[in-house]
This record gives structure tokens, C-alpha cells and sequence, in this order.
């Protein structure tokens, strides 16, 4: 869903990995939402957003239709900082793991070109083709920033396979070296709590594993 904002908050929005509140008026429940679209994407001042259908909010969000309008909050929270992190900045090799609409902040970081130059591979986890969202980008991913996708689907064949088996998978094979490698995460608590216990264990340290919060 694409949203006009005021030219302040679309400013404000600077680094891939902060969110918006979105309420259907000022004195409605929010619903959290980390922004799609990478900072200062055209067409200004319009920002990007996923989100899924559910009761509360943001179904109802979803269900009105263009032109309507909605309160929007300024861009929220520190988003991915691979600068503060010297390690991290300093890693050739950057491994992305999503699930769900945690794709949204990995989607805004991977566009914005902070990664392009380095070794990246995303680990997106969903219940199957169906739920994937910007499935139809990976190409693009893969052309434009040489980010590879993993595409983990739980429910298709097969006992099931969610990230971690996949970045276990990896690390058996030698696919992951840990002295080279950062980490950028956001998902189910289960799944980075899994992958980090994983990447630590391989060797990567903890500090090179960021999170949006």
C-alpha cells in the first residue's frame, strides 16, 4: 500500500527498518507498520507499507478504498544501524533472515543500496507461495543489488522447514564464514532468537546480529 505523508515525516524517515503508526483516526487503536519503501524513494512524499489483512486496524486499512484518508504517525525508531555497529559495517558478507511481513524492513534495506558491493543472501520464511510477498522482485534483487534468495516455505512437501533449518543447512555445508559475516533480522521472536543462537554458535558474534529495535 502506497501512503501520502507530509513532506516532514517523509523527510524524517532515514534509515531502512523504522515504522509508522497507522490509526483510522487520531483516537483509534494503532497498528504498527515498518515502511516498505526505502528512505527517499520517488515519488515523494509517499511511503511504502505490507500489510496483511487481520481483524483490528489493519484490516481496516486495508479495506478502504484509494483516496481515503488515514493518520499517519512520523517515522518511528532507529531502524537497522549497520553504521554504529563497527563489525557490522566492516562485514563483506551480510546475511538477511524474514518471516512473514518482516519482509517490509528487509525489502526497505536491500532498495536503499546500503548493501550493494557486499555478499548477500536472504532467508525469507513463509507458509508457502502464496503468502510471499514481493516474490515478484527477487529477480530485481538479484539483478540490480546481488542479493540471493532463499525462500524457506513451511508448508510445501516435505517435513517442515522453516530459516534456521535452511542457515543450519549452510553452516553444515561451509556456506557461512563467520569472521566475514553480519547478520540483519526481523521476524517471529522464535526465529531470531533461532538463527542468532545458530550464527553465534557458528561463530559470528552476537554484536554483529541487528535487529529494528
Amino acid at each position: 500500500m502506497k501512503v501520502s505523508v507530509d513532506d516532514a515525516s517523509f523527510q524524517a524517515y532515514g534509515t531502512p527498518g523504522q515504522f509508522v503508526q497507522m490509526r483510522m483516526d487520531a483516537d483509534g487503536k494503532p497498528a504498527f507498520l515498518a515502511v516498505a519503501s526505502p528512505p527517499r524513494a520517488e515519488p515523494a512524499p509517499v511511503l511504502e507499507l505490507l500489510i496483511k489483512s487481520t481483524e483490528g486496524t489493519a484490516g481496516e486499512i486495508c479495506a478502504l478504498k484509494p483516496g481515503a484518508t488515514v493518520d499517519v504517525s512520523p517515522p518511528m525508531g532507529g531502524g537497522f544501524d549497520l553504521e554504529g555497529k563497527a563489525p557490522a559495517a566492516s562485514s563483506p558478507v551480510a546475511l538477511l533472515f524474514a518471516t512473514g511481513s518482516g519482509i517490509s524492513p528487509i525489502r526497505a534495506l536491500i532498495k536503499s543500496g546500503a548493501l550493494d558491493g557486499r555478499d548477500v543472501t536472504l532467508f525469507y520464511g513463509t507458509t508457502s507461495e502464496q503468502t510471499c510477498a514481493f516474490l515478484d522482485e527477487f529477480a530485481d534483487w538479484k539483478a540490480t543489488h546481488g542479493v540471493a534468495v532463499t525462500h524457506v516455505q513451511s508448508r510445501v512437501g516435505g517435513p517442515p522447514t522453516y530459516v534456521q533449518d535452511a542457515l543450519e543447512d549452510a553452516i553444515e555445508k561451509g556456506a557461512v564464514d563467520a569472521k566475514r559475516t553480519c547478520a540483519v533480522l526481523c521476524g517471529q521472536k522464535e526465529m531470531t532468537e533461532a538463527v542468532i543462537a545458530c550464527l553465534t554458535e557458528a561463530g559470528v558474534p552476537e554484536e554483529k546480529c541487528i535487529m529494528n529495535f
